[in-house]
């Protein structure tokens, strides 16, 4: 298996030092942090290889406000930026627009040398709108990053040319569920998956905003 990420829901410094701790004590390979802690995260991590991922704006905003985010998170410090797209879009076949979209975020990551990762519905989009969104990701370091994916989701990126797949498990006593079990990851693994996040949802934490984003492995 390749490389982990963990994440929680982070509101604090505090929050943040035990998603830190938690990745140094499992040896994972990335941690996921909101944009307005990358830079603490950086300094906590110092010359800890963990690479930090962050996201650039909301699904919503403008081309322009998540390119905007994506230069504000390499100046902070992180090594892979998330960009989500609408899925209205999508659903409406604006595909044009999301090629444009999708071209200018990626040219900009690549300039940083960061890996892009694209957050949308892919697993609730029926096979043909699928490939067509494969087919309009750049090439490059250029990645799906899905919830709720199954075998046939990630075969579907892989015949895409999708460089890279990351599907994201959430668990925790709120959501009454344990992390994934090696058997999944592996089966996922077999099938294309690159990468994997582990988002912890933590007790007592129902009303806090989860980030939620896959990891490389």
């Amino acid at each position: 298996m390749g490389r982990v990420e963990l994440q929680r829901s982070i509101t604090s410094v505090k929050d943040l030092q035990l998603l830190v701790n938690k990745a140094k004590n499992q040896r994972a390979d990335a941690i996921c942090v909101p944009p307005f802690f990358v830079d603490t995260a950086a300094e906590m991590l110092g010359r800890n290889k963990i690479t930090i991922v962050t996201t650039a704006g909301q699904a919503q905003d403008t081309i322009d406000t998540k390119l905007m985010g994506i230069e504000s998170a390499a100046k902070a410090g992180a090594n892979e930026v998330v960009v989500s797209i609408a899925g209205a879009n999508i659903l409406d076949e604006k595909w044009d627009y999301l090629e444009k979209e999708l071209f200018r975020a990626g040219q900009l990551a690549g300039i940083h040398n960061m890996m892009l990762w694209i957050g949308c519905g892919f697993a609730f989009l029926d096979q043909v709108k699928q490939a067509r969104l494969c087919e309009i990701l750049p090439r490059g370091l250029v990645g799906l990053r899905v919830r709720g994916a199954s075998v046939s989701d990630i075969q579907m990126a892989s015949i895409g040319g999708v460089e890279g797949f990351c599907a994201c498990f959430a668990y925790g006593i709120e959501r009454g569920n344990s992390p994934p079990e090696q058997a999944t990851l592996d089966t996922f693994t077999a099938a294309g998956a690159t990468q994997f996040t582990l988002v912890d949802v933590p007790e007592q934490k129902k009303t806090d905003q989860v980030y939620v984003t896959e990891a490389k492995l």
